[in-house]
């Protein structure tokens, strides 16, 4: 029993963790294309602004 408890928890806990890293390679996921988005704006400003 104590064991079956124990496999639980650990499923639990490990699905926990599991979810967290998920969020986290999300979230960097959305810094990285906020970047890329940002930089391609002021690249596009600079070629708009070089071009005139």
């Amino acid at each position: 029993l104590v064991n079956v408890k124990d496999k639980y928890f650990r499923s639990r806990r490990a699905k926990k963790f599991d979810i967290q890293y998920q969020l986290q390679i999300k979230k960097s996921i959305e810094s990285f294309n906020l970047f890329v988005n940002v930089f391609s704006f002021l690249s596009f400003l600079f070629f708009a602004v070089g071009t005139r």
